[in-house]
């Protein structure tokens, strides 16, 4: 029997993809990993920097898509620093590419909910909202983002109903879904570094990464990670205050050696404390490479988010073995279990995150046999909750649900992954 037809899938980013970030680098993968057989992918971003610095070049992401090719709209000159909705040449560019698609796959955040769900809606194809709904965190309530949680409870939630579906990375995530009515929810994450279309073994999945490598540093020194782009969503402003506090001590930093990594520039409230003290406090900057070498000079990762989908650096960290202390928040909390392989704080509660790395400080003092033991629990964890056979059955979920959503009214997925 001959096989069908590729179907045509359009995945439409409402940013630009050389910001870098996570949901970024999250559809670089899906779009290269969803190219072939079944579909015949077409990626399109817009050239607004949404306040974020670039950090990869035209020429990287080309790399990252292969065959997949790409198209860059513009958005409104007057909004385009801060939002993506298209101008009138590039809402013509997205509806002839809409007209070509069999199913859109997209992202939105803001304002562009309501103009790509528009445009989506007058070229009448099938949608599936992707992950990292910014909305789904404080819709709840938080009452300084007052005029933000209107929008997203009033419009951004209507909108992902008339959706064909949503594909989100947390269970915490699809229970609140389906809380606000939203239950066509496939839950679905990418492993680091492999692509889940091919038989091969991933580079490092789920094998053991060797041991952390040595520094010149006392072995009574906690190395914490910070990774990320260090903006508000990331608790930067939590770090901040954990410095500050640490500083305060009589012994100051001497148990302690902060590095950064994840952006060229960091906000004032971290710079200062690298030109404080250089000696324990650095910044590594955006590593396009390396970021392995970064965790395996780390005895623990620092997450102090305020939101994540999932925080699929965290899920990195414990691949290399590397426990994780994290805000105690969706998605962070389907990673971390506490007590075996990392810690969790209340959101902002910096004494909470510093009573954390005093009991990491601890165990590492308490001899080799105790944090090899946590290493161990760590890449367990990773193992069992993120590795190759249970994301490769939920990618192949996935893709028959994709499937079926481009030629007919989609059902409700499979029950997904169990954290």
């Amino acid at each position: 029997m001959p096989q069908p037809p590729p179907k045509r899938l359009l995945v439409l980013v409402p940013v630009n993809l050389r910001v870098g970030g996570g949901q970024e680098q999250d559809i670089l993968a899906l779009a290269k990993a969803l190219h072939g057989d079944r579909f015949q992918v077409h990626v399109v971003d817009f050239d607004t920097p949404f306040r974020e610095e670039m950090r990869y070049s035209d020429e990287a992401i080309r790399q990252r898509l292969g065959e997949v090719p790409r198209t860059t709209l513009p958005s409104l000159p007057v909004l385009r620093s801060f939002t993506s909705v298209p101008s009138p040449r590039g809402a013509q560019q997205l509806r002839n590419l809409l007209a070509a698609s069999d199913l859109v796959l997209t992202s939105p955040y803001y304002l562009e909910d309501l103009a790509v769900a528009l445009l989506i809606a007058l070229a009448g194809r099938p949608a599936v909202a992707s992950q990292n709904n910014t909305f789904l965190h404080r819709v709840r309530g938080n009452p300084r983002e007052a005029l933000q949680d209107l929008w997203n409870g009033w419009v951004g939630i209507r909108l992902l109903r008339r959706m064909a579906g949503v594909r989100t990375v947390s269970q915490d995530e699809r229970a609140q879904l389906v809380s606000l009515g939203v239950p066509r929810t496939e839950v679905l994450y990418f492993a680091p570094g492999w692509d889940p279309t091919s038989r091969e073994s991933p580079r490092t999945g789920d094998a053991t990464p060797g041991p952390a490598q040595t520094t010149d540093e006392s072995p009574g020194v906690l190395r914490i990670l910070v990774a990320g782009r260090m903006t508000f969503q990331k608790g930067f402003l939590t770090t901040a205050e954990i410095l500050r506090r640490i500083s305060l001590r009589p012994e100051g930093f001497r148990d302690y050696r902060f590095v950064f990594v994840g952006t060229d520039t960091l906000p004032p409230q971290l710079a200062s404390w690298v030109q404080r003290s250089p000696d324990r406090i650095s910044n590594l900057g955006f590593l396009r490479a390396g970021m392995d070498a970064a965790f395996h000079r780390a005895d623990v990762l620092l997450m102090p988010s305020l939101y994540e989908s999932l925080g699929s650096t965290a899920i990195r960290a414990l691949r290399e073995g590397v426990p994780v202390i994290a805000s105690d928040i969706p998605g962070l909390r389907e990673v971390v279990r506490p007590g075996v392989c990392g810690w969790l704080a209340p959101a902002q509660d910096v004494d909470g995150f510093l009573v954390a790395l005093g009991q990491a400080h601890t165990l590492k003092q308490s001899g080799p046999e105790a944090w090899t033991a946590l290493q161990v629990a760590c890449r367990t964890r990773y193992r069992e909750g993120f590795g190759r056979q249970a994301i490769t059955e939920q990618y192949a979920r996935f893709v028959d649900w994709l499937s079926a959503s481009a030629g007919a009214e989609p059902a409700v997925p499979p029950a997904s992954r169990k954290g």
